[in-house]
């Protein structure tokens, strides 16, 4: 897979410069679990991507998981992001 290239801004304030298709991983952080995962394959769909577990809080409330994908350009980076965000099990998009 591709690590995604970020090419730092010239400027202060500007945007960094994002080379795609790249990879591009979000964390997700719900909780429950099993939730999470068919949230990320429905906002990623139609494109393949690989989920892991990642961390759970101290308290065992809240899991976060990874989602691992190549997105060909910003507009579907922005729109799974977006559709992430939507999910009733989803607290938080990193």
């Amino acid at each position: 897979m591709k690590i995604p290239q970020i090419l730092q801004p010239e400027q202060p304030g500007e945007r960094p410069e994002i080379i795609y298709p790249c990879v591009w991983t979000y964390t997700v952080i719900g909780e429950d679990q099993q939730l999470l995962h068919q949230a990320i394959v429905a906002a990623c769909s139609p494109q393949e991507v690989l989920v892991s577990p990642s961390r759970r809080s101290s308290k065992g409330r809240y899991v976060s998981i990874n989602a691992e994908l190549v997105v060909p350009d910003e507009s579907m980076r922005l729109a799974i992001y977006e559709r992430l965000k939507m999910s009733a099990a989803v607290r938080l998009v990193l």
